[in-house]
């Protein structure tokens, strides 16, 4: 006698049991007819096994479909690759041109979508890693002395080789035309090292007459020409 698990498996297999129905094959007869549902199993077509069609149920009326093994659909569901489980949706667009001596190719629009949502939503992007925390600010021997010393540190424009900055502005001036902004001026400056907030960048016109001048707004500087 077979086990109690084997036996409650029988019990279900009689009463679940029923005689498998091919679905029939979907087949539109206008253009604009769709076919959607979900893909609940994928088979070899009952007419050509060297096709792969899919089974369709339709959400609302629980019908399910065999996709056709038109060769314009069957190529576009091959690059498509819809599994079990996944939504799809299947429009007849009509017929193409003809080649000679055969009939015009049905053409099929074809979208799929997994459960998750949309291909292009439902991955979503893992977190950035953390930013490492920033070395400590590198102390020179002769700013040592001076705290040693007790003197205060230069701060901001005093701190600034004043000859280097020139002869960088100089440069620019060089390539620069048009006034800038100072949002992109300070970062013209930071590009060669010289690094400030923008409140002493618009202190450099003062400092660099000859170079700079400040547009009639004050919103950008220009380079003297």
């Amino acid at each position: 006698m077979s086990s109690p698990e084997w036996q409650k498996f029988l019990e279900r297999a009689k009463q679940r049991a029923k005689i498998a129905a091919r679905p029939r094959v979907w087949s539109p007869q206008e253009v604009g007819d769709f076919l959607y549902g979900e893909v609940i199993d994928i088979v070899q077509n009952p007419w050509d096994e060297s096709v792969t069609s899919y089974v369709v149920r339709n959400p609302e009326t629980g019908e399910e479909f065999l996709t056709p093994r038109h060769s314009q659909l069957v190529s576009e569901l091959k690059r498509k690759q819809p599994q079990i489980g996944y939504r799809i949706y299947i429009r007849y667009d009509g017929t193409g041109k003809a080649k000679p001596g055969r009939s015009a190719p049905k053409l099929f629009a074809v979208y799929v979508e997994p459960p998750q949502g949309p291909l292009t939503t439902y991955a979503q992007p893992q977190p950035a890693e953390p930013a490492p925390p920033a070395p400590p600010p590198v102390v020179t021997a002769g700013e040592l002395a001076r705290e040693e010393a007790g003197e205060e540190k230069p701060s901001g424009l005093e701190s600034i080789d004043k000859e280097k900055l020139r002869r960088y502005l100089q440069t620019l001036s060089t390539i620069y035309t048009m006034p800038l902004s100072w949002k992109s001026f300070v970062k013209q400056l930071e590009a060669k090292g010289f690094f400030m907030p923008q409140s002493d960048a618009m202190k450099l016109p003062e400092m660099f007459p000859d170079i700079l001048e400040v547009t009639e707004d004050g919103k950008k500087v220009r380079f003297k020409k």
